[in-house]
């Protein structure tokens, strides 16, 4: 009886180191999964944190992007304009350079003009190389796009014509009526205007 006594007390000893073991192992496996849990969350707020930063930085990107293109668009259109500018300019140049020197060969033409009217005293080979050098300097002046305005019983345009005065005549007020001395155009720019006299009512 003493002996079996003491067996159960024995047994009951290890049943209790047992449950005390697995009781301390289930202890130790819940603390394990809460370190873990908690790394996990830790994994989980990091990768998140990267991500947001990730999209930050890409908007961040994209918006340079966008500003830096825009840049770039408005750098071509402005060197664009700067070239059509300065083609405009080039082109300006070499059509109306000549223009002060046009003018003082307009004054020699008018002289021209001017002896062809008086030259009922004067010999007929005189007259002829008059007219002669008179046509020949036209030709010289349309190749270069100089070109005279008609004028004469054309309506008064003050943007070619320069009335000098103005007399009673038969013709439309406005009108006309005679050219003392021929305007020109080089190109599509006035070069000299008119000047002409004009009619009036009577």
């Amino acid at each position: 009886m003493h002996n079996e006594k003491q067996e159960n007390e024995l047994l009951d000893r290890e049943d209790k180191k047992e449950k005390a073991g697995a009781n301390t192992e289930h202890m130790e496996n819940n603390e394990d999964n809460e370190k873990s849990n908690k790394y996990d969350e830790k994994d989980t707020l990091s990768n998140k944190e990267v991500k947001d930063k990730d999209k930050f930085n890409i908007e961040e990107m994209n918006k340079l992007i966008v500003n830096l293109k825009d840049q770039l668009l408005r750098t071509v259109a402005e060197l664009q304009n700067v070239k059509k500018r300065h083609d405009i300019e080039k082109i300006n140049i070499s059509n109306f350079s000549i223009s002060t020197f046009a003018k003082d060969v307009l004054s020699i033409r008018d002289n021209l003009c001017l002896a062809l009217a008086n030259c009922k005293n004067t010999s007929d080979a005189i007259v002829e190389g008059v007219k002669m050098t008179l046509k020949h300097l036209d030709k010289i002046l349309e190749s270069y796009d100089i070109k005279i305005i008609a004028s004469l019983n054309k309506p008064f345009d003050p943007n070619y014509h320069q009335a000098m005065s103005e007399a009673v005549s038969d013709k439309e007020p406005g009108t006309i009526i005679q050219v003392m001395q021929e305007g020109f155009m080089i190109k599509d720019r006035l070069l000299r205007p008119a000047l002409v006299v004009v009619s009036k009512s009577k």
